[in-house]
Formats: structure tokens, C-alpha cells, sequence
């Protein structure tokens, strides 16, 4: 059984995957897993990844039988991980060499923790590599344990790709996703009022591709409504999170003020 599984949901990424998975075949250490769930794709992307599965026993790819959107390919995949740790891949990523490596390392080393995150770099289409500009205490900072609470939540990476975790921890605390636009956000509630035991790697070990063609980009009129009405269903979403782990104030305080700085964000760009 691999140690990490690694979970990539694909949809229409044919001009990216590729390069995805091939950051995966010069890993320093293969005791890992990929698991790909493609949401019916219309365009190349199944037959891309099937003429690798003859040669790599350690990829599996699961096809829905409907399209269903991130949120339940992401939890498809968790349900079918069967290493001891799970990280999640975005299809138009990639990740360095030593991205397996680094991650099996530093949870043999702390075996407390049951999360890990990892620095990235931003990129472009353009392929441009930066410094990403956000997080500075979180870039800036060096191999460490944090303990996240309400003074600092925020200063760490809400994004589910820059950590990895424990299989087992994930799966017995119901850390899930909910949503279609903020899924990650939500995933990041849900693992944050678990009180996680969190190591950084000061080391940037994956590759975020930025694309103006995005959703997260999108900022149309039809787009920016959609959000608002996802952002009131990550409240609900956050409120009985709140209720059902009995959050301290401090806590449920900060998080709620962030979902309504976003909604007054997206409100003002309505006007």
C-alpha cells in the first residue's frame, strides 16, 4: 500500500494534465498513490491519463458517472485514499521533484501532527515564476509547528493543495468540502476547528498555475451573483460547524467576519 495518495480531480484539463502527472514520474520517492477522478470530461483529458495506467499500477482513474463539480469529485477521492497521508493536486498544477519526499519526511519526523503544509510558487500562462504575494508571515516563516487559532488563522494558506494530511484524521473528523465556489474555504473551517497539529515545510514543493480563464477569475455580473449565494451557504455551512464543535467565540468571530468581508467585497462589485 503507498504511503501518500495523492488526489487529482480532472475536468476538460487537456492542455495541462500532462504536465501534471509527468512532475510525478521523477519523484525521488514513489511510495505514493494518484488518484484521478475525472468529472466526464469533455475533451481529451481520460484518454491523456489512461495511456499512463498500464505502466504505473500506483494510478487509478475514477470517472462519475454524472458531472457532480469539484466539491464531490475532491470527496471521492478521499474516500477511496488508502495511504496513511492524502494530499490534493488541482489538474493544472504541478509539483517539484521532491514534492512526495519532503511531505513522508517531515510526517515521519513529526509524528504528532496530523497536517503538513508546504510552501508553492505562483505561475503564470505566461510562465512566469514568483513569489507569491500573499501570506508574508506564512512565506516568511521557517520550519515550524503552529498551533492555528483565532489570532492567526488567516495567516496561513486556506487553499486544500499547499498541505497534506493524515488519512485517518481526515476521514474520522469528517473534514469535508461543501460547496461549489468556496469549497476550500470550507474545507479549511472544517479542518481548523479540529484543532489540527500543523508542521511547515519551508520548502516550495508545488506549482500554482494562475489562469485568467479560471472561475476564481471570473468577476462577471452572472459570476460575482453566484458567489454571493455560495458565500451564504458557507455560512450556514460555518455556523453549524461552529454549533455542532462548540468553537470559542474568539474563533467563531473571526470566521464569520471573513465571510462577510467577502460578501461586501462581491456586494460592491454588483454596484
Amino acid at each position: 500500500m503507498a504511503k501518500l495518495s495523492v488526489i487529482i480531480p480532472v475536468y476538460n484539463s487537456e492542455k495541462y494534465i500532462e504536465k501534471c502527472i509527468t512532475s510525478f514520474l521523477s519523484q525521488t520517492d514513489n511510495n505514493f498513490e494518484i488518484i484521478f477522478i475525472d468529472d466526464c470530461s469533455q475533451d481529451s483529458s481520460k484518454n491523456i491519463i489512461s495511456k499512463y495506467l498500464a505502466d504505473h499500477k500506483n494510478f487509478k482513474l475514477i470517472i462519475n458517472e454524472q458531472n457532480k463539480g469539484i466539491t464531490f469529485s475532491r470527496k471521492v477521492g478521499i474516500e477511496k485514499a488508502d495511504g496513511d497521508y492524502l494530499s490534493f493536486v488541482d489538474s493544472d498544477d504541478w509539483v517539484e521533484t521532491d514534492y512526495v519526499e519532503s511531505i513522508l519526511s517531515e510526517f515521519e519526523k513529526n509524528q504528532d501532527i496530523n497536517t503538513v503544509m508546504f510552501k508553492f510558487f505562483e505561475r503564470y500562462e505566461k510562465g512566469t515564476k514568483l513569489k507569491f504575494a500573499f501570506y508574508p508571515v506564512y512565506f516568511n516563516s521557517k520550519s515550524s509547528i503552529v498551533t492555528i487559532n483565532s489570532h492567526n488563522i488567516f495567516d496561513y494558506p486556506t487553499f486544500c493543495w499547499a498541505k497534506a494530511y493524515k488519512t485517518k484524521f481526515i476521514k474520522s473528523e469528517n473534514i469535508t468540502f461543501y460547496g461549489k465556489i468556496f469549497e476550500e474555504f470550507a474545507f479549511y473551517v472544517s479542518l481548523c476547528i479540529k484543532s489540527p497539529k500543523i508542521s511547515i515545510i519551508d520548502k516550495r514543493i508545488y506549482n500554482y498555475l494562475y489562469r485568467d480563464s479560471s472561475w476564481t477569475a471570473d468577476d462577471s455580473k452572472e459570476k460575482i451573483k453566484l458567489k454571493l449565494d455560495n458565500l451564504k451557504d458557507l455560512k450556514y455551512f460555518t455556523e453549524n460547524l461552529i454549533k455542532v464543535n462548540s468553537c470559542n467565540e474568539d474563533l467563531k468571530n473571526v470566521l464569520l467576519n471573513r465571510i462577510e468581508k467577502l460578501e461586501n467585497y462581491y456586494k460592491k462589485m454588483q454596484l
